[in-house]
């Protein structure tokens, strides 16, 4: 039997609400909906429709609750320089732990690191 894995996403997705006129005459045909959720009467108002950014016509629905859990805004502006500020930070953290430093090369890390950390607390 396959078992299941857990996987983190890498990349961004692309969602909206799902439409009054969705809700009152039902999902287009291009758009998947499972047959769990198809079995609970859905779409519910809530509820989100999510697509492939590199194929528009690649769409499916996603449960309120499931959405709530596992999504929040992406915010272009802030996450630009955020995503590539943790992978760096990461980078250092590791160097600083693993490396063999000059004290004063460990120091000035420890600053690099906290600036860092600081900008990435606000943002």
């Amino acid at each position: 039997m396959n078992e299941f894995k857990k996987y983190k996403r890498k990349k961004i997705a692309e969602l909206r609400l799902v439409t009054g006129d969705e809700l009152k005459y039902g999902l287009s045909g291009r758009i998947s909906i499972s047959p769990a959720d198809k079995e609970a009467g859905r779409p519910y108002t809530g509820d989100m429709i999510a697509r492939n950014p590199k194929n528009h016509d690649d769409q499916w629905l996603i449960a309120q609750e499931y959405f709530e859990e596992n999504f929040e805004p992406f915010d272009e502006q802030g996450d630009n320089l955020a995503l590539p500020l943790r992978s760096l930070l990461n980078d250092l953290v590791w160097i600083k732990d693993g490396a063999f430093l000059s004290y004063e090369a460990k120091k000035g890390l420890d600053v690099a690191i906290e600036q860092i950390r600081r900008y990435l607390r606000k943002n």
